[in-house]
């Protein structure tokens, strides 16, 4: 089987990083991986889908012990031309809110829902990730799953729902990631209330949500797969991030530290109900972002976390996820 995968930059791919164990894993299978940056598709003018991609081989062993060196090797080769037309299925695994390219993610979003129509399964769908691919899309989970949740860029809106809020509120861009620009109001103390809606506005909108007090002990990414919980073996694909300090944020580029995750009957009717509405929109693969109760974030692009829950669980969710993308490729060709 011949697999293309879209990433922001081939140069920029890590071996920890969940696209990687895909990808690696896929080819250790004796699939043949395409890699792709996103700003390298186009049309031939034959009407062909084409794009610049570096093809990566492995043996069984090299995905697990020679991580390193394959990636290394794949980011020499030279690339050339594929015809996407022919491959048997596409990975989106770009990241928009980390690439100032704006130009070729709404590109991309374009030529790869063309090639949807042709018959070339695209996981995540495009169409999908333009309704789901930002914290907008929170608006659509059931409210009784999220926080009292708005969205304004007007002041005067932000702050009246913030004092609506006793346990304090979350304030944050409505498109980023890596817990960029996300700031806390508690205590009823607006000081810097202005400052912080000027410096959120100038991205966009502003996400403002009211605070989980179960946010200082962190939260819980769980990975979905066609709209539910990844299972291996009677355990769910799950971590905790606890955040380091005082820091309120369970991201790992700030300082969260990463624990196993064990999600609740609560969690697991939760994530039935959203990942229901992620199945009808063709989110594939997605992560949710949970705090007590409630999920606070929905992770349509490129969620990630696959490492530490493979490792934390001693479980194979890699290999589930590789022949999820195996069998929807067979039901959609």
């Amino acid at each position: 089987m011949r697999i293309a995968v879209v990433v922001n930059d081939v140069g920029g791919i890590k071996a920890a990083q969940t696209t990687w164990l895909i990808g690696a894993a896929a080819a250790a299978r004796g699939h043949e991986v395409v890699w792709v940056g996103v700003a390298d598709l186009g049309a031939r003018d034959d009407g062909r889908l084409v794009a610049m991609g570096r093809s990566l081989r492995l043996a069984p062993d090299e995905a697990a012990g020679l991580a390193e060196a394959a990636l290394a090797a794949l980011k020499r080769a030279p690339a050339r031309e594929v015809v996407l037309d022919d491959v048997d299925v596409v990975l989106l695994r770009t990241s928009p809110g980390r690439d100032p390219r704006d130009w070729a993610h709404a590109a991309a979003l374009v030529l790869l829902r063309l090639l949807v129509e042709r018959g070339v399964p695209v996981l995540n769908d495009p169409d999908g990730l333009a309704r789901a691919g930002t914290k907008l899309w929170l608006f659509a989970v059931p409210e009784r799953y999220r926080p009292r949740t708005m969205v304004s860029r007007d002041l005067g809106a932000i702050r009246e729902f913030v004092k609506r809020c006793p346990l304090g509120a979350v304030l944050k861009p409505s498109a980023g990631t890596r817990g960029d620009d996300v700031f806390v109001i508690r205590d009823g103390v607006y000081d810097n209330l202005n400052q912080i809606v000027d410096v959120l506005r100038r991205a966009g909108y502003v996400m403002a949500q009211e605070f989980v007090p179960e946010a200082t002990a962190g939260d819980m990414r769980l990975i979905l797969v066609d709209g539910r919980p990844l299972i291996v073996d009677g355990v769910c694909c799950a971590v905790r991030r606890v955040p380091s300090g005082d820091d309120f944020r369970s991201n790992v580029h700030v300082g969260a530290t990463v624990a196993p995750g064990y999600p609740s009957a609560a969690h697991l009717e939760l994530a039935d109900a959203v990942g229901a509405r992620l199945r009808e929109a063709g989110i594939f693969l997605a992560g949710l972002d949970l705090i007590g109760d409630k999920v606070v974030e929905v992770n349509a692009f490129s969620p990630g976390g696959l490492m530490d829950a493979n490792r934390f669980h001693d479980r194979d969710f890699t290999g589930a996820i590789v022949d999820a993308v195996l069998q929807r490729s067979e039901a959609g060709r």
